[in-house]
């Protein structure tokens, strides 16, 4: 059995934070979601978000998902100042981030 990777018109991406562009470089941390996407990092000037895939479509909350997302807020505060983004922040793609 294979998985398949989505395809781009099947994930959003899924907003952490914002930090200073290469203060917080972006671990193989898993992020929220069905998906379980590694975090990463989207620069723009002096700026990035910490951001993972997500299905695109309504995310359900769930207990662990909450808990997860303020992990990663968490342990971001450790590395840099970060600019968190409420539970459920998703864009479109990471243009829409920039």
């Amino acid at each position: 059995m294979t998985t398949e990777e989505p395809q781009a018109s099947e994930v959003e991406t899924y907003v952490y934070g914002v930090t200073r562009a290469g203060a917080a470089d972006a671990t193989p941390v898993r992020g929220i979601g069905p998906l379980g996407s590694p975090l990463r990092t989207v620069t723009s000037g002096p700026l990035s978000a910490v951001v993972s895939d997500v299905p695109a479509g309504e995310l359900a909350a769930t207990r662990e998902d909450l808990y997860r997302h303020t992990e990663i807020l968490q342990s971001l505060t450790q590395v840099s100042t970060i600019l968190p983004m409420q539970f459920g922040t998703i864009m479109p793609d990471e243009q829409s981030v920039r």
